[in-house]
């Protein structure tokens, strides 16, 4: 019983000295806040109107819609559904892309150690 709480304890050990090494690394954290900044800079140049980008990324595309479009006197919708869609799969696609490989570089740095 003994030797099996000793490997959980070094096992513990080996996770936290690793997890901390990532923290205390410069490196990761100029990696991390520069694909940050690169993912949202091209997610402004990709989108029409950047304010919509939380809203796009949190809400369906119907519901992002029905906030998002413009509407004349009578109710109309005033902008293309289809050009709507264009660009909320767009913003979706870039944002999810981003996140695969921030996630994969985490991947190999960790399987790397």
């Amino acid at each position: 019983m003994m030797n099996f709480l000793l490997a959980l304890q070094s096992a513990e050990f080996a996770i936290r000295l690793t997890f901390a090494s990532f923290v205390y690394n410069e490196g990761v954290w100029g990696f991390a806040v520069g694909f940050a900044a690169a993912t949202v800079i091209y997610a402004f140049f990709l989108s029409e109107n950047p304010g919509n980008i939380p809203l796009f990324l949190t809400k369906t595309a119907p519901l992002s819609f029905s906030q998002v479009a413009q509407r004349d006197s009578s109710g109309k919708f005033l902008a293309s559904y289809t050009s709507f869609q264009k660009e909320y799969s767009r913003v979706r696609i870039a944002f999810y892309f981003a996140l695969l490989a921030f996630f994969l570089v985490i991947l190999v740095a960790l399987l790397r150690l």
